[in-house]
């Protein structure tokens, strides 16, 4: 593993020669042919010639390296060429550097001697690794990260581990939409873990040049067949026709058009219908993810197949009932080849943020699985990442692989053990939950009739009265009836009849006149009449609405139970009753929070559709767009609505308006606007709560970016929005937030802010804004990173750590870093916890006893075990985070299995097997700095001076023990309380929440150091009777006695040798 890491490195480098000449995005471009036809050249022995030939002659030119291809097979120079490998070279021969970096790779030794076939694999892979990280966007949509790839793969194989261990056939297996052919190297890989000698067949598909160039190369590196990966659309042009596979994978692109292969679908849909790919239905022309879904089951083998698909929320309820989104899901559930669907974590995938789900489908389930499918919720199964990669910012360590794969398999064992930590997020539904009736519920049309002027002027404006001769001749008696009301139609034209003929006018008998009168003069209106035709009642389009019914509902009983107790003239419209299909969001929901929750549609109001008059003319309201949400602070800051706009809302301040996971609450004082964003209106003061929630993207909220509103149905916490409290904690986060959205905005200036004439200064301007752009990468992406975090906010003792663990270099000593940056993480908490078992400054003897050969890792844990195990009250706030949430917990004791079951010693392992003991290492101790990060609440201040203001103030003058720098921050703030100089104390002592500090001694303490005449912070380490030795980060000792020492209601703190 070590050599290996050299290898990559000494690859890598010769991107050195690269700088100038190509963008750092293209490095991988550049390195990843050489490094193929390195491999390729050195395992075919003396046959052809070789790149270090090339280098005898110098210089290499293009033509020389052309005339080296020839002597490979055709295909290694068509997948190149194809590749665009030649426009690379063109350019490094042009830059000059094109010999000196064929020199370099000549020098590489990859003959199979010294690097096998898997050795290989693994250094392409560090490469293609690399090649994402330089470009995580661009590159994410062809390359699936390797943690969901293994986690596709598993569920793939998991039932059928047995059977492959013994089997000696071949099998075959497909991506079609293969990108660089990540899903098929994994697959392949986990294979032949389980069965060496099983034989399987890849084939792929992908429709990207240089994708398919990469995944073709990487499986000839490797000792792999390549032929089976073609280039070309999938959807218009199959290149694997006719065949079938045993297992079938892909990723395909999320939100990809199927603009360009419509025309060829459509065809084989209409012409072909179900014996061809395409005759469930056909998607919106946005989304292509169903139709590679039915390509995909066209594919399996009557004998039985596998699937595993990655969707976005997209595919799992986009599209009414009777949407070809619906269709395709409704005929992949009758048939019931879904086996279970998968909720990811969000920010697993380097090029998108959405929610995404593994479906798995099979035309072989199991008996006891017929007609039920397994939904399992894995979305809090991720780790934090310290440094993003694009949009991936979360990953799934391989437990939590094995353990999501295992609640799949033993969907039962997961269900009923209250110890599986999938327990209650497994759930198993029938078909027919998935399915439901949309049915259309309409209500009479009730009007008045009412003759106004803006009434005549309608009916002046009409086609019909248009084609009238003398039509203001006819209308002119009718002002004399301006004002009038009539209860029905015919009484209403009867008398407009009537005052026409009296004036001696001649009155239009036409059936198009008739109707054009009615339009004009009739009104809504909720005591207006039932309006009918051939004496059937006629629907009122405005109140039409449409309801979703489970799939085995009685229409007549939901009728009479749920329509006509409240409107007894509604009726359903049976000939509109369609049939569809969803895998719903909220089906997985679950409620984490020890609270009440209540149905979205209980806390807002149904949206205001704003009014003809109110968006046009010369008093139109201002439009709210999607690219003002954010900026406006009021309606006077926004454009006109434009011409001709339809669908529009009203929203005003208060409003919670956005959509999908960005929404905004807007400020008391707005003013109205029209907006095509969704609005919500809280029924109380609701707003910033409401506004948070749906921003939060956690596994209550999310819904499908697919839909404008949020479901009805979006289960929200009632009691956590009536906090008052959290109302003004959340209007001051917001205020911050916007504080940094200005500052960052002002950052990095537009290129061509400054009008100069030479365009030479354009040039450097923009050198100088990409030093600063990268200068704010670092930083921003510091301020993400946990470790950074803890150095920054976290009390003194796990900050100094977190600040040594970063700076730690060499694989032993970052793992003796990690694992001491664990421990300190439990020591503070422990510390923290260790507080409830003082008794006015003595510790309780049988706590003490755990003390006294010295305080250990398991020490802090077993401490913090019995903390939790408590019942009375805790004297601190944040603990309560401590005794609710097992996580930290579970982590730490992870940590110090790492601790007890590798060596501490330098030397005594292999780099190599350090490098892999960090990995596994660090992922534990990032999570439980996250999974601690209500650290950063709370205040360890070391209190100078005290000083006495009235009977219920005082002046507390101090240093606060927080962030790495050993200096610490001064403070100076007000306390109802007299606490002690020279002690540290923590806890609460606010105006909005007045609790009583915590004085850490003897627990705790601030010292000068005998030994080094420094300061330090001093935690407790043993106790011997009465006296308590502390110990500081520099292994110093200062030793205590239990009893503390009498107070001073003020004074100056004293340093005290140790």
């Amino acid at each position: 593993m070590s050599n290996l890491r050299h290898l990559t490195n000494l690859v890598w480098s010769i991107a050195d020669l690269l700088r100038g000449e190509v963008k750092t995005s293209e490095y991988a471009s550049v390195l990843i042919p050489f490094t193929a036809l390195r491999r390729l050249e050195s395992v075919r022995g003396d046959e052809g010639a070789t790149l270090a030939e090339l280098t005898t002659r110098p210089p290499v030119t293009v033509q020389a390296l052309s005339e080296y291809l020839d002597t490979f097979p055709s295909d290694v120079r068509v997948t190149l060429e194809r590749y665009g490998f030649f426009e690379y070279v063109q350019r490094l021969d042009s830059a000059a550097v094109l010999h000196q970096v064929v020199a370099r790779f000549a020098d590489l030794d990859l003959r199979r001697e010294t690097v096998s076939g898997a050795e290989v694999g693994h250094v392409f892979e560090d490469l293609l690794r690399r090649f994402v990280e330089q470009d995580a966007e661009a590159v994410g949509e062809h390359a699936t990260p390797p943690d969901v790839r293994r986690l596709a793969v598993q569920l793939l194989l998991a039932p059928d581990v047995p059977h492959l261990a013994t089997m000696g056939v071949s099998r075959t297996a497909i991506d079609p939409a293969c990108g660089i052919g990540g899903l098929l190297d994994e697959l392949d890989e986990q294979v032949a873990a389980i069965n060496p000698a099983l034989e399987l067949r890849l084939s792929g598909q992908e429709v990207n040049y240089q994708s398919w160039a990469i995944c073709r190369l990487r499986m000839m590196v490797e000792g792999r067949d390549p032929s089976g990966i073609e280039l070309g659309d999938t959807l218009s042009d199959d290149r694997h026709t006719g065949q079938e596979f045993d297992y079938l994978i892909a990723s395909p692109p999320f939100g990809m058009e199927w603009k360009r292969s419509a025309d060829l679908v459509r065809q084989e849909h209409e012409e072909l219908g179900m014996a061809g790919r395409f005759g469930a239905g056909l998607p919106r022309i946005t989304d292509a993810s169903l139709l590679f879904l039915q390509h995909m089951l066209s594919k399996m083998k009557p004998t039985g197949s596998r699937i595993v698909v990655l969707f976005s929320d997209s595919a799992m309820s986009s599209g009414e009932a009777g949407s070809g989104e619906s269709a395709i899901r409704r005929w992949v559930i009758e048939n019931d080849w879904l086996e279970s669907v998968v909720a990811l974590p969000d920010g697993l995938l380097h090029n998108t943020a959405v929610s995404t789900y593994l479906w798995t489908l099979s035309n072989r389930k199991p008996v006891e699985r017929g007609g039920r499918v397994v939904l399992v919720d894995a979305r809090d199964q991720a780790e934090q990442m310290r440094k993003p990669l694009g949009s991936k910012r979360r990953y799934l360590t391989n437990e939590q692989v094995n353990v999501i794969v295992k609640a799949c398999v033993d969907t039962a064992h997961a269900q009923w053990n209250t110890d599986h930590p999938m327990h209650d997020r497994v759930r198993i539904v029938n078909n027919t939950e998935l399915g439901h009736q949309r049915i259309t519920v309409e209500y009479p049309l009730l009007l008045r009739f009412e003759l106004t002027n803006a009434a005549l002027d309608a009916l002046a404006k009409s086609r019909p009265a248009r084609d009238v001769d003398n039509l203001n001749d006819i209308l002119a008696p009718l002002r004399s009836l301006i004002g009038s009301t009539w209860p029905d139609e015919q009484t209403a034209l009867a008398d407009i009849e009537r005052a026409v003929r009296s004036d001696g006018r001649s009155w239009p008998t036409g059936p198009a006149f008739r109707q054009a009168v009615v339009r004009a003069i009739g009104v809504r209106h909720p005591e207006g009449a039932v309006q009918y035709r051939q004496g059937v009642a006629l629907p009122d389009p405005t109140q039409r609405r449409s309801v979703r019914v489970p799939l085995d509902a009685d229409l007549d009983e939901y009728l009479r139970r749920e329509i006509l107790p409240h409107t007894p003239d509604a009726w359903i419209d049976r000939d509109s009753t369609k049939i569809g299909y969803a895998i719903s969001p909220m089906l997985f929901f679950r409620s984490t929070l020890d609270t009440r929750f209540v149905p979205l549609h209980e806390v807002v109001e149904e949206p205001q559709v704003a009014r003809a008059e109110l968006i046009s003319g010369e008093n139109a309201l201002r439009h709210l767009r999607k690219q003002d949400l954010h900026s406006a602070d009021s309606a006077g800051e926004l454009p006109e609505v434009p011409e001709n706009s339809r669908n529009m809302t009203l929203c005003t301040g208060g409003d919670v308006v956005g959509h999908a996971s960005n929404w905004r609450v807007l400020p008391v004082g707005f003013g109205d606007a029209a907006t095509a964003l969704t609005v919500l209106r809280p029924r109380s003061r609701y707003g910033r709560a409401l506004c948070e929630w749906l921003n939060s993207r956690n596994d209550h909220t999310a819904f499908s970016s697919a839909q404008r509103y949020p479901p009805a149905d979006l289960p929200v916490p009632i009691d956590l929005f009536s906090d008052n409290l959290l109302d003004g904690l959340l209007e001051d986060i917001q205020k911050s937030r916007t504080t940094v959205r200005d500052a960052v905005s002002n950052l990095l200036p537009n290129v061509f802010s400054e009008t100069k004439r030479d365009v030479r200064y354009f040039r450097e301007d923009a050198r100088s804004i990409v030093v600063q752009a990268a200068l704010v990468g670092d930083v921003v992406g510091s301020v993400v990173d946990p470790v950074w975090q803890a150095e920054w906010t976290y009390p003194f003792h796990v900050a100094a750590l977190a600040r040594r663990y970063r700076l730690s270099s060499q694989p032993a000593e970052r793992k003796d870093a990690l694992l001491k940056l664990g421990e300190g993480v439990a020591r503070t908490v422990g510390i923290l916890a260790l507080t409830e078992f003082l008794d006015h400054g003595h510790l309780r003897d049988e706590v003490g006893k755990s003390f006294k050969s010295g305080a250990t890792f398991g020490t802090w844990l077993n401490l913090v075990d019995r903390f939790r195990q408590g019942a009375t009250p805790s004297r601190m706030r944040e603990l309560g985070e401590l005794r609710d949430n097992a996580r930290l917990v579970g982590l730490l004791r992870a940590i110090k299995v790492v601790r007890n079951t590798s060596s501490h010693a330098y030397g005594v392992r292999a780099p190599y097997q350090l490098e892999k003991e960090v990995e596994a290492l660090e992922p534990l101790v990032v999570s439980a700095l996250t999974a601690a990060n209500w650290l950063s609440t709370v205040q360890w201040d070391w209190v100078q001076r005290c000083e006495y203001l009235d009977e219920s103030s005082y002046l507390l003058i101090g240093l606060r023990l927080r962030g790495s720098h050993p200096d610490w921050e001064p403070f100076e703030r007000s306390s109802t309380y007299p606490l002690r100089p020279g002690r540290i104390y923590t806890g609460t002592d606010t105006a909005a929440e007045a609790g009583q500090p915590v004085d850490l001694s003897p627990l705790a303490a601030v010292r000068i150091c005998s030994d080094c005449r420094a300061r330090e912070l001093f935690l407790i380490n043993k106790v011997r009777g009465d006296d308590i030795t502390l110990r500081s980060l520099e292994e110093h000792s200062a030793d205590i006695p239990q009893s503390p020492a009498p107070a001073e209601s003020g004074g100056t703190a004293e340093s005290a040798p140790g």
